[in-house]
């Protein structure tokens, strides 16, 4: 695995279609243990118009996807600051079988450039 292999992974299992998933799950929750807050929450997802439910799944898109380059930025600066000290260094390695790489290593192209050129910001 290497640096886009990693991004491109994250996408697929955090990003795609996370908030629709998420957004139908809470629309109709499963279980014996409903509590009555959720159950709150369904019914009112439920009574959204379409352009409505349109804009809370921008949102809850656009939250993922800042959440997402946040963490790839922290991954990419790599050094943890305390009290403006840097106190050590964050390293992100993956260990396959046959080889390992080190995924922020700040040679070559960044993790956050490597999300922004999969996941372009959307107009709002």
């Amino acid at each position: 695995m290497d640096k886009d292999a990693f991004v491109s992974h994250l996408v697929a299992e955090i990003c795609d279609g996370s908030a629709a998933g998420l957004l139908a799950h809470r629309e109709n929750p499963v279980g014996r243990g409903v509590k009555p807050a959720q159950r709150e929450l369904a019914d009112w997802i439920r009574t959204r118009s379409e352009e409505d439910r349109a804009r809370i799944l921008f949102l809850m898109d656009d939250m993922l996807r800042h959440t997402v380059f946040g963490m790839l930025l922290l991954f990419d600066d790599a050094d943890i600051y305390r009290d403006g000290e840097v106190e050590g260094t964050l390293r992100l390695e993956y260990r396959g079988a046959d080889a390992t790489c080190h995924l922020n290593e700040p040679k070559g192209e960044m993790l956050h450039d490597i999300f922004n050129a999969l996941m372009p910001a959307k107009p709002g």
